[in-house]
């Protein structure tokens, strides 16, 4: 199990550095395109959030409170 929490640890970390410079990238000068390119944006932006949310419900579940329980 910690492999796979290591493995998704790096990619929600990449992600995030790509959701970081790709955040004043210009859109498109046509309304249409820069409508939609801003609505992406934003729906990326949401699914990176929840994503970082159930890795640390998931972490926290499965890693952390078992750890705490041995004890």
């Amino acid at each position: 199990k910690i492999p796979i929490f290591i493995g998704a640890f790096i990619i929600l970390i990449i992600s995030g550095m790509m959701q970081y410079q790709t955040r004043s990238m210009p859109c498109p000068a046509d309304k249409k395109q820069a409508y939609a390119c801003m609505q992406a944006r934003k729906v990326s932006m949401i699914i990176y959030v929840a994503s970082v949310g159930i890795f640390i419900v998931g972490l926290l579940f499965a890693i952390i409170i078992p750890f705490f329980m041995e004890a």
